[in-house]
Formats: C-alpha cells, structure tokens, sequence
C-alpha cells in the first residue's frame, strides 16, 4: 500500500474504501455478464430441445400415420400381382420369334390334338397366315402361356348328287350331257368320289341354301361359258339354254362320258375352261358340281372358323448354343372369355374426364368462349391462317372433313384431371358420313379473346 504524504489518515481510509467499492462494482459487472451469459446458453440449448422434440414427434407421426394407412387403408398388392410384376420387369422373355414358330409349327401341333370322320370331311387345315397373337403371360424369363387366335379351315368331301328333284334341275340347265343309257359306260363307272380325275364341266350355283336340301327352288339365272382367255362365248338364260351351249358342254364331256377313259390333254384344251352358272340371292352360298364317269358330284364347302388357343411356349438353347422355342405343355382352346362392355348406350366417364361443375363458367364467360372455339375449328377444317388461335405441338388432322357446326360447348374455371378446362362437341362431314367429334380443349384468356392452347 502506498502512502501519500500530505494526507490524512482519514482520507486514506476513504481513497482504500473507494478502490474496495470500484473492485467489487467490477466484480459484480463481471458476475452479470457471466450470468448473462449462461442464461443466453441455456436459452439456446432449450430452443435445440424444442427443435430436435418436435422434429421426433412429428417423425414418429408421419411414420405411424404412415404404417396404418399401408397397413389397414391401402390394398397391399397380391402374391400374384408381385410376381407378374416381377415377371414383367425383371424377367424379359423374347417374344418377337413366337408368332413365327407358331406359323411354321401349328399344323402338325393342331394335327396332334385333332380328329375328324373322314367319311364326312375331306382335310382341316389351319390358316398360319391368319395368327395373332392375343396375350403373352410370360412366368420366367424362358417359359409364357401364349394365348392366339388362328383362323381353322374345315372342308368336306366331295358327294355323289343322288336327289332326283336336284339332277333333273341340273340337267336342265343343259351345263352337263350325262348318258344313262350306255350299258358300255355303266359298267366301267364308279361310285366313289374321285380324287385325281379331271372333272371336265363345272357348274358353279349360288344360293341362300344348297339346292341338293331344297329341291323345291327351281335352278334359273344367266349362264355363261368362257374360253382359256376369259372371253365370254356365250351367256344365255339356263331356262331356255342355246344349242350352242349344250353343244359346248357335250363335246366336254364326251371322251369321259361316252368311254368311261379320262379326257385327253388335247380334248381338254379345247373346250371351255369355265362355266358358271349365278343366282341372284340376299345370302350367297356357293356350291359347285361337275361331272366325272357321267356322275355328277357336289364339291364339298369350306366352312373357316376363328378360334382362340393357348399353349406354353419356352425358349430354350441346344447345346451347340442355338436359340430355340418349343412347345411345354398341351394346345388347348381358351375357354376363358374376358367381360367386356358391349352395350354402349349408357357410357359413365371415368373421373379423371369429369369435371366440376361447381366451376362452370358464367353464360356470358362461356358464350364468348364458344363463338371463338367455333370459329377456330371452322378455320381448321378450311385450312385458314390459325396461328393466333391455336397452339398445338402436333398438326391437325382434318381428314379432308367437312366442318359443319359446334353443338355443345362448356368451360370451367379449374381444369379436370387431365389438364383441360374445355369440353366441345361438333360434327363433320366425310364422304357424306356425319361423325360427332367430343374433344376437350384447353381455352386461355388472350386479351379480349380466346385462345385454344390444347386439344384432345
């Protein structure tokens, strides 16, 4: 401690009680600052707290909220759902070579599970150029279930006309010279249905119904008798048949008929090489005879029916490495038909067409609206300058239409789920067909006026 000469002990004292005061003032100072301090620390560590509490809260919120809506609201998706799924993505099966092994196999696979009375039809043959492939269910990366429709060709055999009604009709048409009365000829006949001889005449009817099941129908209509080059030689009524023409078709038949020996090459070359007889009818049948021994037969029809089938197919490779298919499993017909809308008078638009009709439009709104819409599509079915008007990506296919009018429009202030806030119905004209077009647009205001900015 220093002393100052010239002082008191009393002023002494007060100048140490003064420094005592200064010291503790600047103690406490410090202690309010520290203070301060950890109150400020405190305060922030409490504000992290809040922070780190709410954010777990609202975590383990969203993630409860979450796990009972997957596991009580949402539709878990099935076993068999996840497998095609996974058949689908994962599994690529290579289906752009099954159409083309079908094609070259189905025959002798059809013939496999096939059996027919070969008394009554002559062959069924599948048409390979009729295959189409209607759904492939792949169920790993080598093996499908395909399902295909093919168009399957059934044709009879060939009969004896027998009917009395039938062969006196068809003798007088005059298209065939039978004998009947050469005991020469009737001996060397035979009653089977020949497969390899040349039938030299034919006669082609066409008819609602077979005239051999309904003999009542008299046979009338044009006939006509062609040469190798389509000529026509003669066309006459067969109710009232020309000499020239039954002359034409005895000399035809004439080598055959009367020897009961196939024609020559040379005697077939120059007879006429058609002649057909037609029958003006609603549903036409075909039905062919010719003559064959002084016999005539009926050709038997051909009846072609679409079926649908499945079998499994894999693909497989040999051990040279070659890539192949083959057949896994049994060709079945696909008795499993979807279900699907056939009756179209009442049709429900889904959702996402729909729109709200608590947004429609004022009248005044819509009126305005619809005069330009009108007038647009006008321009576009006429070729005129639309490029203020209509914005869109692609062009506009008119068809070569006829633009008649716009009879319905409506629009709404929020678009639906689509992204159109416009529907309209108007109706064209091609080749004197009227067709009504339902489009949805999208109409923005432009200024004054209106502009379509999509279309669908």
């Amino acid at each position: 401690m220093k002393i100052k000469l010239g002082t008191t002990i009393e002023e002494q004292e007060k100048e140490k009680a003064k420094k005592q005061r200064e010291i503790e003032a600047d103690i406490q100072q410090k202690n309010l600052e520290r203070q301060q301090k950890i109150q400020k620390l405190h305060a922030t560590q409490k504000l992290y707290k809040i922070i780190i509490i709410s954010f777990v809260v609202i975590l383990f919120g969203t993630l409860l909220t979450f796990g009972i809506y997957n596991i009580f609201v949402k539709k878990v998706p099935s076993d068999d759902y996840i497998i095609g799924l996974a058949n689908t993505q994962i599994n690529r099966y290579p289906t752009s070579g099954v159409e083309s092994y079908l094609s070259t196999n189905l025959q002798p696979l059809f013939d496999k599970y096939m059996k027919y009375n070969s008394e009554q039809i002559q062959s069924v043959v599948v048409d390979t150029d009729s295959i189409y492939i209607a759904k492939i269910v792949t169920l790993d990366n080598s093996v499908a279930q395909v399902d295909f429709s093919v168009d399957v060709k059934v044709t009879e055999v060939d009969t004896e006309v027998t009917d009395p009604v039938l062969l006196e009709q068809l003798m007088d048409t005059g298209l065939f010279d039978v004998s009947t009365t050469d005991d020469a000829t009737s001996e060397t006949q035979t009653t089977e249905a020949p497969t390899t001889e040349a039938p030299t005449p034919v006669a082609t009817t066409t008819d609602a119904e077979s005239d051999e099941d309904d003999g009542d129908d008299p046979i009338g209509g044009i006939m006509t008798v062609t040469d190798d080059d389509g000529n026509v030689l003669a066309e006459t009524s067969t109710e009232a048949t020309t000499e020239a023409t039954t002359e034409a078709t005895t000399e035809a038949t004439t080598t055959e008929g009367a020897t009961g020996t196939d024609a020559t090459q040379e005697d077939i070359a120059v007879i006429p090489n058609e002649i057909e007889y037609s029958q003006n009818s609603q549903n036409k049948t075909k039905t062919e005879y010719y003559v064959v021994k002084d016999k005539i037969y009926k050709k038997g029809n051909t009846y072609t029916t679409k079926y649908i089938f499945t079998v499994p197919i894999q693909q497989y490779k040999t051990e040279t490495g070659a890539v192949g298919y083959k057949v896994v499993g049994d060709l079945s017909l696909q008795s499993l038909t979807r279900v699907d809308m056939d009756n179209f008078d009442n049709i429900t638009k889904h959702d996402y067409y729909k729109f709200n009709e608590e947004t429609k439009c004022d009248e005044a709104t819509i009126t305005a609206a619809r005069i330009k819409v009108d007038k647009t599509l006008s321009d576009l079915y006429n070729y005129r300058d639309t490029s203020q008007d209509f914005h869109n990506a692609y062009v506009f296919n008119t068809y070569n239409a006829k633009y008649i009018s716009l009879t319905d429009f409506a629009m709404y202030n929020e678009p639906n789920q689509i992204g159109f806030n416009s529907y309209a119905v108007y109706d064209i004209e091609i080749d004197g067909v009227t067709y009504t077009i339902h489009a949805y647009l999208q109409v923005d205001a432009d200024g004054n006026s209106w502009i379509i900015t999509k279309y669908m």
